[in-house]
């Protein structure tokens, strides 16, 4: 959602913009196939396999795979995705680093401990560039994330 500016209030209840990503069954290779659907200002913009242009897939899951990549235009703005696994999630351990930091200050030496390396977590990532977002000029913008799973029949 647009909010303008750092003092705007967010009182929004809609979406200006919504990027909505649904994965294909995987393949032999375990790639799956992405369909980006867009909703900006109310208009709907689909990029599927169906589009001759289109190429979105995901990063296979085998060891020593290069991560995939995908560029996407929408209405003259590339747009850059990213799905698959990835080893080390995108969050700050602030036990660790209270661990780190008291044990390391004063105390014997302390080695940092990387409590998440070699554990995958699943990842969308998306470079969206501001232009995209924008309306009138606005330079904050609420974001948010729902993941939901079909349920099984």
């Amino acid at each position: 959602s647009r909010v303008g500016t750092n003092n705007a209030l967010p009182i929004k209840t809609a979406e200006d913009i919504v990027l909505r990503f649904e994965f294909s069954a995987p393949d032999a290779s375990k790639q799956q196939n992405v369909t980006l659907t867009v909703f900006r200002d109310g208009v709907k913009t689909i990029k599927a396999q169906t589009d001759a242009s289109v190429n979105i897939k995901t990063t296979p899951l085998a060891l020593g795979t290069t991560p995939v990549n995908n560029a996407v235009t929408i209405d003259g703005q590339l747009l850059n995705i990213f799905a698959g696994l990835r080893e080390d999630p995108f969050f700050f351990d602030v036990t660790a680093f209270f661990i780190f930091r008291a044990t390391g200050a004063g105390y014997p030496a302390a080695t940092p401990n990387n409590f998440t390396s070699y554990h995958n977590v699943n990842s969308i990532v998306a470079r969206v560039p501001i232009a995209f977002l924008q309306k009138a000029g606005e330079t904050v913008f609420d974001t948010w994330t729902i993941i939901s799973v079909p349920k099984a029949n």
